[in-house]
């Protein structure tokens, strides 16, 4: 599954739609800046509208990506509070519309996605490192820099390293149903790490499963399990592992052995590993 992110005058939106975007790779600047367009302006006042989800730790998002284009392109940021003050300004989208992650428009107003929901239908977080990686692109796109072929590049186009945010959740499992937690990732397949505490000294039984019938769901009648090491296992207190080979649309399945008692906490961590 691909992400895409974009340069919106209207003279440059054939190619933000082909262009295929999946996070970014590389931190470095490029070695070659043939790419950009001088615009001559060394000095920027960035209006950046309030993000009301307080998951997301702002102040070191923007301080990463302003400061890398500091040291790269030698220009100052300088916050404003209004708008209308601003040459360039920020701001947040809970999910954007079509194939694009963020975006720009005429090398000023940058929008940023804070999520999707291409998992299993349902909203996920993406993870702050890589809204940080979305806030360097496309900020690079109002200084005025095109996309690079250069891998090491922060303005590459196609980018390895998106990812959603850890699942740090608490869950009650009662007699009778499950926990499914969906494995949600950007590429083909991928590894997760878990860590899952339960209370009550019942028996449970953890799985990575996916659906055999590809239908886009986990429905129970269609779920199979993975066999490798770490994605499976019975357990009554702490345990810890990580299984490999996941694909997209698979997930974290953790049910009763046997009967348990109503109101059992499952407390449940969960991180996609590269």
């Amino acid at each position: 599954m691909g992400l895409r992110l974009a340069i919106l005058p209207a003279v440059f939106l054939m190619l933000a739609l082909a262009c295929s975007m999946p996070g970014v790779e590389g931190r470095g600047p490029s070695s070659n800046y043939s790419e950009k367009f001088p615009s001559g302006e060394r000095d920027y006042y960035l209006y950046v509208e309030p993000l009301t989800d307080k998951s997301f730790p702002l102040g070191t998002m923007l301080d990463n990506a302003m400061s890398y284009w500091e040291r790269s392109d030698h220009v100052k940021f300088t916050k404003v509070p209004d708008s209308g003050d601003s040459t360039i300004t920020i701001r947040w989208a809970h999910e954007l519309d079509g194939p694009f992650s963020a975006y720009v428009v005429d090398k000023r107003s940058v929008t940023v996605g804070l999520g999707d929901s291409r998992c299993g239908g349902t909203w996920h977080r993406y993870d702050s490192r890589f809204v940080t990686s979305l806030l360097e692109h496309e900020i690079g796109h109002a200084l005025g820099h095109l996309h690079s072929a250069n891998v090491s590049s922060v303005m590459y186009p196609d980018v390895s390293d998106a990812s959603y945010a850890p699942v740090d959740s608490s869950y009650v499992l009662d007699s009778g149903n499950q926990i499914v937690i969906p494995t949600c990732t950007f590429g083909t397949a991928s590894s997760f790490h878990y860590e899952v505490l339960t209370s009550g000294g019942n028996p449970l039984n953890l799985s990575f499963v996916y659906d055999d019938v590809a239908s886009g769901k986990l429905e129970p009648n269609h779920l199979k399990q993975y066999s490798g090491k770490g994605c499976h296992a019975v357990f009554t207190s702490d345990l810890m592992g990580t299984c490999t080979g996941v694909f997209s649309g698979s997930g974290l399945l953790i049910t009763p052995v046997q009967k348990t008692s109503d109101g059992q906490r499952v407390q449940v961590v969960m991180e996609e590993v590269r």
